[in-house]
């Protein structure tokens, strides 16, 4: 499981790398179900001039929409760095099973100086839904990202 892990935060790290070459800030995410990729999307804000347009969230919106599926607790969301509030959020509502990510939400914030600090961690906490959460997977290759 954990050469899984890191060879999707791999890929999740890539998508990322991609978003920041066009513009955006450097996030990227996966769904995954059974070990196959379902759907890759990175950060758009800049490009799309959406400010809710973060790589999870858009993700989450576009897969649901186009497969019809609301409930993804079999499904597996890799990620570049943790989610957001907002994509946290997102994660609740669609009952996530897992959530994996690479940089945590404070590591990014002490790199470019902001965000909203709340973990995805007391956002599930504080919710229902209570996904299983894997932090800081190739942990050092996500933090480069905000550089």
């Amino acid at each position: 499981m954990m050469m899984e892990d890191e060879r999707m935060i791999r890929r999740a790290i890539e998508i990322a790398e991609d978003s920041k070459k066009q513009g955006n800030a450097p996030f990227g995410a996966l769904l995954v179900k059974d070990g196959v990729i379902l759907m890759e999307e990175g950060n758009q804000v800049h490009t799309k001039n959406d400010p809710t347009h973060h790589a999870e969230l858009a993700l989450i919106r576009r897969f649901c929409r186009e497969t019809g599926t609301r409930d993804l607790g079999d499904y597996t969301l890799y990620t570049s760095c943790e989610p957001c509030v907002m994509c946290a959020g997102a994660l609740v509502f669609t009952g996530i099973g897992r959530l994996i990510y690479s940089a945590s939400n404070k590591q990014m914030a002490e790199k470019t100086g902001g965000g909203i600090m709340i973990s995805s961690k007391e956002v599930f906490k504080a919710s229902p839904h209570h996904p299983v959460v894997k932090g800081k997977v190739l942990n050092e290759e996500g933090i480069v990202l905000f550089e």
